[in-house]
């Protein structure tokens, strides 16, 4: 791709319960060598690196998107360590941003801080009755 460095592109396995932390970890350690202004991480279970990314030097942003560790999929050892990559990210990173009160609430009692509220989506802007702009495109035509 035109204007991308290959120094964004990592290899990672392709299985259900391992790939994204060893993709994560990869992904942190590779970071450390680009020096970027922050690492932005998304998601619980990724979130078990940030300890790592604060002990290579880099601030890190996390984005979590809600308690991955209630879905069914997991088993119990995977449960634990989401709740685990919950604690360490809402605990440690440098700046925590989470999609809806409820997770701010879950971020406060858990890990003990604020986060900054960011809502996935847009507004849907109300419907207008206004019908003036198709009068406006026909004398403009």
């Amino acid at each position: 791709m035109e204007g991308c460095s290959s120094a964004l592109y990592l290899c990672s396995q392709h299985e259900k319960s391992g790939s994204t932390i060893t993709h994560t970890f990869f992904a942190v350690i590779k970071a450390r060598f680009i020096n970027p202004d922050i690492v932005h991480i998304h998601g619980v279970g990724p979130s078990l690196m940030v300890p790592l990314a604060l002990i290579l030097g880099l601030k890190v942003v996390v984005t979590n998107h809600g308690p991955d560790y209630d879905r069914q999929k997991w088993g119990w050892t995977a449960k634990k360590m989401l709740r685990l990559g919950e604690y360490l990210g809402g605990r440690f990173a440098n700046q925590v941003i989470v999609i809806s009160k409820e997770v701010a609430g879950i971020i406060r009692k858990r890990c003990g801080r604020k986060s900054n509220l960011i809502y996935n989506g847009v507004q849907i802007p109300e419907r207008s009755e206004n019908k003036n702009f198709l009068e406006q495109k026909k004398h403009n035509a």
